[in-house]
């Protein structure tokens, strides 16, 4: 007999009961491997942005954990977050500041690129990704 619950991405079997612990193990398993090809699937068919051939996504705590994002530090001056991983360093920001609770939050994808060299060349990345939000 097969169970699926809510909120499981997979089905287990029958357990029978000298194979239970087993049985588990495997559910398990494979619920975890269902969850990060979702998790990935999810990740590549975001609408995205380009500014200036940077990635600007609709910021998610999906991203961190997908793209596995590490805080390194955050500038409550102009409401920033700066995040790493591997591969590229990420800014998170607030276009519609003068929203409620400052709007929905987007994050820049600049590469291996220093944040505040960065910052200081594109001054007013903020606005014209506002713009760009706003035309689409």
């Amino acid at each position: 007999m097969a169970h699926k619950q809510k909120g499981q991405l997979t089905t287990s079997g029958e357990w029978a009961k000298h194979l239970r612990g087993f049985l588990k193990r495997q559910f398990w398993k494979g619920e975890r491997s269902a969850e990060k090809s979702m998790i990935s699937e999810e990740l590549e068919t975001l609408s995205q942005l380009t500014y200036n051939d940077y990635e600007v996504y609709k910021f998610d705590n999906k991203l961190i954990s997908g793209f596995k994002l590490e805080k390194v530090d955050s500038d409550s001056d102009s409401w920033r977050t700066f995040y790493k991983s591997s591969d590229s360093n990420w800014i998170t920001f607030y276009p519609f500041s003068e929203y409620h609770g400052g709007g929905q939050q987007y994050i820049i994808k600049i590469g291996l690129d220093d944040i505040e060299q960065w910052i200081d060349n594109n001054f007013n990345f903020e606005k014209e990704i506002r713009n760009l939000i706003e035309n689409e």
